[in-house]
């Protein structure tokens, strides 16, 4: 048995108000009768402007449409109504009508996505952007770079001095990224040298590359940890080989911060984990994380289990209805795995 598939057409598509022909076709091998049809659209309906259908409800952006008492969908015809918004048009596929679904009764079935009439994507005249030419293969560029002759190789084996203790996070996170290299403590001419140099400021950091040896000075621990991801990073783009240079830099923000909203959409601990891997690869310095909002709770609190128990779940049955439609939801529960 086919999905239902659901068209949609954009009649009306001015700046502050929107019309959209929505189509239901019937491509199962059975009649529908007594359905309400849900998706999810940032827009507010006007409830008086609904044509050949009804809107049951709407809570948020989780819109259910109803057709006129009475209708029956034969296999292979379509329902049309026409719905209204006095706000802005619609521009991006990502606001068109996604993840709809059928009630019927107490059943569910998955509605596909068929046809629209959005041209996508917009044609752009983008202009060239001048863009400064790139350094050292480093990630943000770096404020100085002062190259110098000769060549440094990564070795199989990497001396490390461990003198001072606020490189400790650094070395830990260095000796990380290269699980095939052998690390070993020393204080007699490492390879590489953690030394900690008080006139540079505190997410300052100098990485000096000679042909025998390399040196990251800082003043502390956020200075020596991207003092090592510049080294890594030469490393890794240079596959072992790396240009000796001079590199001083410090951060122009002193806020850098990357956005995960795990309320609104829910994310797994090993994307979490994967999100802080690739900010400490780009220097970023605050995690912005959203584990509570009007959308859920996502933080278990064993003093308030309820919080969880209600809060973190949404769908047909629960306290908070069902948004992005039946298979990401159903995707998150899986992961959540539900007590």
């Amino acid at each position: 048995m086919s999905n239902p598939t659901l068209h949609f057409e954009v009649a009306n598509n001015e700046t502050q108000s929107l019309k959209l022909h929505i189509v239901l076709e019937n491509k199962t091998d059975s009649q529908l009768h007594d359905f309400v049809l849900c998706f999810d659209m940032p827009r507010f309906l006007d409830k008086g402007k609904v044509v050949n259908g009804i809107v049951k409800s709407q809570v948020g952006s989780h819109i259910e449409l109803a057709p006129l008492e009475g209708m029956n969908l034969a296999v292979g015809d379509s329902w049309t109504v026409t719905i209204e918004s006095n706000t802005s048009g619609l521009f991006n596929l990502s606001e068109r009508p996604n993840g709809p679904y059928l009630k019927v009764g107490k059943e569910f079935i998955e509605v596909a996505i068929g046809s629209h009439s959005m041209p996508q994507p917009e044609p752009l005249e983008l202009n060239a952007q001048p863009m400064p030419a790139p350094k050292a293969g480093v990630i943000p560029q770096p404020n100085q770079v002062v190259a110098k002759q000769g060549v440094f190789t990564w070795q199989n084996s990497v001396s490390i001095n461990v003198a001072n203790e606020v490189s400790h996070n650094a070395i830990a996170w260095l000796t990380q990224q290269f699980s095939d290299t052998q690390f070993e403590q020393t204080d007699t001419n490492p390879l590489v040298s953690f030394v900690e140099s008080k006139q540079l400021a505190e997410e300052a950091y100098q990485l000096t590359i000679s042909e025998q040896s390399v040196e990251i000075e800082a003043s502390s621990a956020s200075g020596f940890l991207y003092g090592a991801v510049t080294l890594a990073q030469l490393v890794v783009t240079g596959r072992d080989t790396v240009d000796c240079v001079v590199i001083t830099d410090a951060p122009q923000y002193s806020y850098r911060g990357q956005f995960l909203d795990c309320a609104r959409s829910f994310h797994d601990i090993d994307t979490v984990k994967s999100v802080i891997d690739q900010m400490v690869w780009l220097k970023l310095n605050t995690f912005h994380w959203h584990l509570t909002d009007d959308e859920a709770w996502r933080m278990e609190i064993d003093a308030y289990p309820m919080l969880t128990k209600l809060g973190a779940w949404r769908g047909e049955g629960e306290i908070q209805l069902r948004s992005l439609g039946l298979v990401r939801i159903d995707m998150a529960a899986s992961l959540l795995k539900r007590k």
